[in-house]
């Protein structure tokens, strides 16, 4: 199931605060455009949160995984995708890792990342929830934010 459409304004730049696709960016920013498709951005990173809105009707929350890279401040959603499901919405990251926490944490798709590499942010429902975090995690305001955990 894809989650964004394929025109689907994607990526973030910062210092013209404005959205584009790829093929926008090819225009409008083309040394920009370079970096993103030849894989010159410095940070990878996932953000995992969970959605009532994409669930199934036998577990209230998905899990879904969010594939950002960033160069600087600008950033590319580079895609959602649904890793499971659970009934649980509390991720504890601690030192005892609690049962959601450890179903995420066993993802293999996870297993390429660092720490501080990996984000979780709880419940969200809207798009525009998860841009303001992500921006708070490339500006290094997100330690501020108790929604934020980094694993």
């Amino acid at each position: 199931m894809k989650l964004l459409p394929d025109d689907y304004k994607n990526i973030w730049l910062e210092d013209k605060n404005q959205w584009f696709t790829y093929e926008d960016l090819k225009q409008a920013d083309p040394s920009t455009y370079l970096i993103f498709v030849n894989m010159g951005y410095e940070e990878d990173m996932a953000i995992i949160f969970l959605s009532k809105k994409l669930s199934n009707t036998n577990y209230t929350f998905a899990i879904v995984y969010c594939d950002v890279v960033a160069h600087k401040e600008d950033y590319a959603i580079e895609g959602l995708s649904i890793l499971g499901y659970t009934n649980e919405d509390n991720a504890d990251f601690g030192l005892n890792l609690n049962p959601l926490a450890q179903k995420i944490n066993n993802y293999q798709k996870l297993s390429a990342y660092q720490f501080a590499e990996k984000f979780y942010i709880g419940e969200c429902e809207k798009i525009s929830v998860l841009k303001e975090k992500i921006s708070k995690i490339l500006k290094f305001t997100w330690t501020n934010d108790e929604s934020i955990i980094a694993f």
